[in-house]
C-alpha cells in the first residue's frame, strides 16, 4: 500500500493508491482517498439508481458517495480486489470487485469499471460503470443522493 501519491506520482499510481484506501474500509483510509480528488472534482455514476448521476467537488463526493457507503457497510467486511488497471496519458482505466455485508439489506456485491482522469497528482474525474441491478437488489437504492443530476 505504499504506492507514492502527489503531484510527481503517474496517474496509474494514484488511481492505484486510491483504491488501496479503498479497500481498507477504515474511516481514515476513506478520508484519505478523498484527499486523491481535485477540489473540482466530477464523479458521475452510469444508471437510473439512487446513487446514478453527476456530483462536482471533492466534498459534495465525499458526503454523497462514501461517506453514507461507509456509514452503510458493516465494520470489517469489506472486500475490494483491484482487477486490471491500464493508463494512457492521463486517463486511468481500472477494474475491481467489491462485496460487504450492509446494515439492515442484503449483502452487497458488485464489478465496477472507472475511467479516471488525472492531473498533478490528483483526481479530477471519474466515470464509474457497475451492476446497477445490484445496486436496486442490495438496498443502496435508499441511500442519500441528493445533489447528484440524471
Amino acid at each position: 500500500m505504499n504506492a507514492p501519491t502527489g503531484i510527481n506520482a503517474s496517474p496509474k499510481e494514484v488511481v492505484v493508491r486510491f483504491l488501496e484506501l479503498m479497500a481498507t474500509g477504515e474511516p481514515a483510509d476513506l478520508e484519505n482517498a478523498g484527499h486523491l480528488f481535485a477540489d473540482d472534482v466530477s464523479f458521475w455514476i452510469a444508471g437510473k439508481t439512487a446513487i446514478s448521476g453527476t456530483v462536482c467537488g471533492r466534498e459534495a463526493v465525499m458526503d454523497k458517495r462514501f461517506r453514507p457507503s461507509r456509514k452503510r457497510t458493516i465494520a470489517g467486511t469489506l472486500i475490494l480486489k483491484i482487477g486490471v488497471v491500464v493508463a494512457e496519458g492521463e486517463y486511468v482505466a481500472a477494474e475491481w470487485t467489491s462485496r460487504r455485508q450492509v446494515v439492515n439489506s442484503p449483502d452487497y456485491e458488485n464489478a465496477f469499471f472507472g475511467l479516471f482522469q488525472v492531473r498533478n497528482g490528483k483526481i479530477h474525474s471519474l466515470r464509474e460503470y457497475l451492476d446497477t441491478q445490484a445496486v436496486v437488489e442490495s438496498g443502496w437504492r435508499h441511500m442519500e443522493s441528493k445533489g447528484a443530476s440524471k
